[in-house]
């Protein structure tokens, strides 16, 4: 698989986002799962990072810096970056 180019749409869920937009922050799976939960619906860390490895899986991200690469793709489709 190649990884995704820098100005490609990513393909996420609306749960993957909730968590994508708290990645982007910094948080920790732990910081992530915890406040989902204070949201109003228990999220487990493991919760987390299922749905981030399914995001790795869903845009072919491969390499061993997945976090980083997924919160620079989001960051920059949030903000109507192309490249």
């Amino acid at each position: 698989m190649q990884p995704l180019p820098p100005h490609a749409r990513l393909t996420l869920s609306a749960k993957e986002r909730a968590v994508c937009d708290l990645l982007i922050t910094g948080a920790t799976n732990e910081d992530i799962a915890a406040t989902l939960s204070a949201q109003g619906t228990h999220v487990a860390t493991r919760t987390v990072k299922a749905t981030l490895n399914r995001a790795f899986w869903r845009n072919q991200i491969v390499s061993g810096v997945k976090r980083v690469k997924l919160a620079v793709y989001y960051f920059r489709e949030k903000q109507g970056w192309k490249t």
